[in-house]
C-alpha cells in the first residue's frame, strides 16, 4: 500500500487526495492541516452569504469521507510541529497544498 501525505486541506489538498485514490486502488492518503477543521479558506475566508462558494464544502466533505482518505487536523508541519524529515520517513510521498501563512510586504509605496 502506497502512503501519501497531503499537507493542506483546502480545495487543492482535497482534490489532490481525491485524484490520488481515484488513479490507484493501492493508495492511502492522510490529509494534514494545522487547523482543527478542514476546507481552508472555503471555511474560514468566505463570507456566509456567498452560498454558492460555501456549498463547495459539500463536495470537499465527500472527498474526505472516502475510505482511503483520512483527515488529521491540528497538525503543524515544520517549525514547532512535525518535522518535514519525519513525514518523509512515514510516507512514500508528501504533497504540499498550502497557501501563505502571513502577508508578504513588497515595499512598494501605496
Amino acid at each position: 500500500m502506497l502512503r501519501v501525505a497531503v499537507v493542506g486541506s483546502g480545495p487543492s489538498g482535497c482534490y489532490t487526495a481525491q485524484s490520488l485514490v481515484q488513479q490507484d486502488s493501492e493508495v492511502c492518503v492522510d490529509v494534514l492541516d494545522r487547523l482543527p477543521c478542514p476546507y481552508g479558506l472555503v471555511r474560514y475566508g468566505v463570507a456566509p452569504d456567498h452560498e454558492k462558494i460555501k456549498s463547495l464544502q459539500n463536495n470537499l466533505r465527500a472527498v474526505l469521507e472516502h475510505d482511503r482518505i483520512r483527515f488529521l487536523g491540528g497538525v503543524q508541519v515544520g517549525p514547532g510541529g512535525v518535522p518535514v524529515a519525519r513525514l518523509r520517513e512515514l510516507y512514500h510521498a508528501v504533497v504540499y497544498c498550502v497557501g501563505a501563512a502571513t502577508d508578504r510586504h513588497l515595499g512598494v509605496p501605496g
